[in-house]
């Protein structure tokens, strides 16, 4: 009569919850790493309706709730305030770097997108740019996607997860191939230099001296002349390495 008994579907049952268990959980997991991203994206394309590029504060705002519970440390360690220079520095030479070798590769110019975009975010006065996108914009995108996403991912899945994921979608957010792999780069980048200082502060710094440095040479034709060349080029490339090199690796071996 064992061969007729039902006592095996116990066990399959019971596998089967757990894999379906299982599932669910690593579809929660991913849904808790898209769904700040779609709700900022989403209101701020609402809110810019009547705001214009002010909206993004409103969208920081309505995911703050979610950057406060992942308790991201934001000062900076108070030996490494020395620092604060240098990753400056390094933000504006590192934007400055990729963005003329995008324009001497032809990359910039291959992309309409990318050219209604920069037509529309320079058409400020220098003012307001450099409140929008000094200011308002590396707040409000860090928040997103080194507050919220990284630390979503690395405690999740681990650092090298972190790294990549998180400039991936700050590379799509951004809506076009150009910014795409110009934000990819550098938010690895700045992912590696917030994993090795980690303060908050590192990456808003970062941002916000990329942005200032590419919206001022972009209104400044001479600026633009002496840098717009591989020569320029090289020099921005080597300074960026340098400056990784003394933020970055430097302490690895110290």
């Amino acid at each position: 009569m064992y061969f007729f008994s039902f006592n095996w579907i116990q066990p399959l049952q019971r596998r089967i919850k757990e894999e379906v268990l299982t599932k669910e959980q690593s579809y929660m997991k991913i849904w808790s790493i898209f769904y700040p991203v779609l709700l900022y994206c989403a209101v701020n394309v609402i809110v810019a309706l009547w705001m214009g590029r002010l909206s993004m504060l409103v969208g920081m705002a309505v995911v703050i709730p979610y950057f406060l519970n992942e308790k991201a440390e934001v000062k900076m360690p108070s030996f490494r305030k020395k620092d604060v220079p240098l990753i400056s520095i390094w933000g504006a030479v590192a934007a400055l770097f990729f963005n003329i070798l995008f324009a001497l590769l032809g990359i910039t110019e291959n992309s309409q997108e990318y050219a209604q975009v920069a037509q529309s975010q320079f058409s400020f006065p220098l003012w307001v740019g450099i409140l929008l996108y000094g200011v308002i914009s590396p707040l409000a995108e860090e928040v997103v996607f080194r507050g919220i996403v990284y630390n979503r991912l690395d405690r999740l899945y681990g650092r090298m997860i972190a790294i990549i994921g998180s400039a991936l979608l700050f590379g799509v957010y951004h809506g076009n191939i150009v910014q795409a792999l110009y934000g990819f780069i550098l938010g690895v980048l700045i992912a590696v230099l917030y994993e090795r200082y980690g303060s908050f502060v590192v990456p808003v710094l970062i941002h916000s001296a990329a942005n200032v440095c590419v919206y001022v040479m972009s209104g400044n034709v001479m600026l633009q002349q002496k840098l717009m060349n591989w020569t320029g080029c090289i020099a921005c490339g080597i300074l960026t390495m340098i400056l990784f090199w003394l933020l970055v690796l430097r302490k690895e071996i110290e």
